[in-house]
């Protein structure tokens, strides 16, 4: 449902980008708009479009049914392009998608435009010196007891 419903955001601000473009009197650049993400989703944005001057602009859509202010996720890799690309980079909240569409942008480094919470960690198990005398073997047959379990 979620990447359903990212993708239809999406696929709206492609069109929105083309059609501002064209009202600019840009026509070739909006033949250029790409939905770069469906070609590759790691790019940290999802389309790549153009201000009226040419200049390239980098798009990460989120989409939501919900209203405006509904909290979104923003990937470590989104977080790190948007402060590459700086003011080339744009994100564009797309909300009350299922009802009557709309979306406000952002323009540059998302940790300056908006509040992050870090709400997932990356867990590295410490080396095997850390782990004290509380660690047990466990049989091949997936088994615990207290006669496998050494200290």
């Amino acid at each position: 449902m979620n990447q359903k419903l990212g993708q239809q955001g999406e696929a709206f601000i492609v069109h929105y980008e083309r059609r501002r473009l064209e009202k600019a009197g840009k026509k070739r650049l909006s033949k250029a708009v790409r939905h770069a993400s469906q070609q590759d989703d790691g790019l940290g944005y999802d389309i790549e479009s153009f201000d009226e001057h040419g200049k390239p602009m980098f798009i990460e859509v989120k989409t939501t049914k919900f209203s405006r202010a509904t909290p979104f996720w923003v990937t470590k890799n989104e977080l790190e392009t948007s402060r590459e690309l700086k003011n080339q980079y744009f994100l564009y909240r797309v909300f009350n998608f299922n009802e009557d569409p709309r979306f406000f942008t952002r323009q540059g480094k998302l940790d300056q435009g908006f509040m992050l919470e870090p709400s997932t960690y990356m867990a590295n198990v410490r080396s095997r010196a850390s782990w004290g005398a509380i660690w047990g073997k466990v049989p091949l047959s997936g088994r615990f007891s207290k006669s496998s379990h050494t200290s």
